[in-house]
Order: C-alpha cells, then structure tokens, then sequence
C-alpha cells in the first residue's frame, strides 16, 4: 500500500513536468510484477513435489509436479503464484497429475521484469514438452496461453480461462489508473509499448487472437460480476469465440473466486466431463 502511494506521488509529479516523463515511469513499472512471496507453509509445500526448470529469455522458468501425468497445469497471473490455486489443487489432486509453474520473475522464478509474451513462450515450452492435459489460466495467462496456440504450440485436451480479459485497453486503463496517471501518461505508455513490441499493442487481445485460430481446446471461461479488472462482456466475447460455457461469480472480484468453493466445483466438474 505504501509503494502504490509513492508510485501514485511520483507519476503526479513526473505528470507536472512533463507527460513524456511520467509516461516513461508509466513503461517502466508496467513490466515490474509487485507480488507477494510465498508462506512458509506454501514453500514446505512445493518443496514437497518434483521441481525442474528450464530458460525462457536465458533465465530458469521452474516447474512443480506430482504424478506421471498426464498434467493438469495451473498457470498463475500478472504479480500472482501458484499457491493461488491451493483449493483447485487440493480438489483435484488423489486424482490428478498437477504441474504448478512460477512465470518469469515470479514465484522462485528469478528476474525483476517481464511481459505477457514471455509468459506466453513459457506456457508452450511446457505444452511442447510435457504431457498437458488440461490447463487453468489466471488473468494475463490466460491471454498467454491464446498467444502461445496461434503460434503452434500442442494443445491440452482442456482449458479454463479464469478472470481473462480480451482488451487490452481495459489493462492499460487499468493499470493507468492504479498508479495515478493520466491520459497523457497512457498515449506515452502506449507508443513505448508498440516500439518494444513493433506492433499494435492492441493486437495481443485474446479474443482476436483465438478467431483466427481454426481450432482449440474444448474450453470454460470463469468470471465475476465485479471483477475491476475484466468486463463481463470480455467473458461474453472469449466464450463465444471459444464456443464455451460461462461460468459468472458474483462479489468476489478478480482473485477471490480462487478460493471459492463453487467455482472450484465448476472447474472440477469441466474437467471431468
């Protein structure tokens, strides 16, 4: 809460000087993932499982699993971890190989910035290379995984897309809006963004990705009414272009519906199915 505040206080400064600078500080932060570490119970955890690693970018991605597979992945969010998904893993894990993966700069994962493109290099490392079964996709993975499909990557059987959302302009409104910039902060974030990239940052929206994708996996998309973050109508236009079911919470907002126990049933219940 006290970094928000300062970064809040500095991008209204940067904004008094000039827009250019608050923009700059703008691209900076939105590669930097501010997350929690994980509990100590969390760690005794996943120490607790097979761990391997492998480099995205010349830096070790790692991986946890139980079992021989074939896999149920669990791919963590933007600033997220995979012990978020502690209730879907104790549901279904006497029945199911698990494999958990902490995302670039993330988790045990070492860096300090990264992006969804990386994110979306390591989801089809591990659909390449492992055995996946199904995939579960929190927030910015679930863009990752629409990214790493259109690029070719091997396809599990299943994929539930939790808290995705298909607009980029609502990230960056988003994102703006937490550190206290403005629209001028966001033109200037937005023309960085597409020199990095070399192309239209809009053009990473999952919905337009999987539309020219001619097939995928059979899929769910699971959402809540007042997630900040994802318009109902984001969850509306994914699952149609999925031709997937919808499963829409109520009141729990954008992480909550993690540990809720209807929707852990939902995604149990897809995956049995």
């Amino acid at each position: 809460m006290i970094l928000f505040k300062f970064i809040r206080f500095l991008i209204t400064i940067a904004n008094r000087l000039t827009p250019r600078l608050s923009g700059w500080i703008a691209y900076h932060l939105f590669f930097l993932p501010i997350g929690r570490k994980y509990r100590t119970e969390e760690i005794e955890y996943l120490e607790s499982m097979e761990k391997e690693d492998f480099l995205i970018d010349n830096r070790s991605v790692y991986l946890y699993f139980k079992g021989e597979g074939p896999y149920t992945l669990f791919c963590h969010g933007w600033a997220g971890n995979s012990m978020q998904f502690r209730k879907f893993i104790e549901a279904i894990e006497s029945e199911r190989s698990i494999m958990l993966v902490d995302m670039p700069a993330h988790g045990s994962s070492p860096g300090v910035q990264t992006d969804a493109v990386a994110f979306s290099f390591t989801i089809e490392h591990i659909l390449n290379h492992y055995n996946i079964e199904n995939i579960i996709c929190h927030s910015l993975a679930g863009m990752s995984l629409a990214l790493a499909l259109t690029r070719g990557s091997d396809q599990p059987d299943k994929a539930v897309f939790i808290s995705t959302t298909t607009s980029t302009n609502d990230i960056l409104e988003f994102f703006v809006n937490q550190i206290g910039g403005d629209y001028r902060t966001r033109e200037r974030l937005v023309q960085l963004l597409q020199k990095r990239f070399n192309r239209s940052f809009n053009d990473f929206n999952a919905a337009e990705i999987l539309k020219e994708y001619e097939k995928t996996p059979k899929s769910l998309v699971v959402l809540d009414d007042s997630d900040p973050q994802v318009k109902v109508s984001n969850g509306e236009e994914l699952a149609t272009v999925l031709n997937a079911d919808l499963y829409l919470s109520s009141g729990l907002g954008h992480n909550r519906l993690l540990k809720d126990e209807k929707v852990v049933s939902q995604v149990v219940a897809f995956l049995a199915t």
